[in-house]
């Protein structure tokens, strides 16, 4: 048996045994609240420990199925849009997987999250109103699919909408 995500593997689509790819993510702790729960009258509230992931955030759900599903295709750049969390677990996961990753960033994401990506060896470019300014946003977007139609490359954003794949790996929470 599988002790570690790929355990749940049948509730995932199905990826080829090589191209299975973790880096220790999931099996993550729930903590009952001592002080919260009792009192909002919740006796068994209980609080999903994340951040024990391999880059500190739920994210790497997504992170290891979007960049698994990557290397079942052959695809061998990624492209993402984060504020952080986000393009951390790319970042982690495609480079464990040799894939090139790069990643628009949005304007005021936290220096200590592009120092991650980058410690990952992510490219990262940060653009002037992208998340802030709809009409800046919404060309990023537009470049980063056009990209994102390559056959080599893979367009990875946190939404079910651009990557069911990836964000069928959050649902391992």
């Amino acid at each position: 048996m599988n002790m570690n995500i790929w355990r749940w593997a049948d509730f995932l689509e199905p990826i080829p045994a090589q191209a299975k790819l973790t880096l220790g993510e999931g099996d993550t702790p729930l903590v009952r609240s001592r002080r919260i729960g009792p009192a909002a009258g919740l006796q068994n509230l209980y609080f999903k420990l994340e951040h024990g992931n391999a880059t500190g955030s739920y994210k790497d759900r997504f992170g290891f199925m979007a960049v698994s599903h990557m290397l079942a295709q052959g695809k061998t750049r990624c492209l993402a849009t984060s504020s952080g969390n986000t393009g951390a677990a790319l970042a982690a996961y495609c480079a464990a997987a040799g894939i090139e990753c790069h990643i628009a960033i949005v304007e005021g994401a936290p220096l200590d999250k592009l120092q991650q990506m980058m410690a990952y060896g992510a490219h990262i470019a940060r653009f002037k109103g992208f998340g802030t300014d709809a009409a800046t946003t919404r060309h990023v977007f537009e470049l980063l699919q056009k990209q994102g139609n390559r056959p080599d490359t893979a367009l990875q954003i946190s939404a079910f909408v651009y990557s069911p794949a990836g964000m069928s790996g959050v649902q391992t929470m």
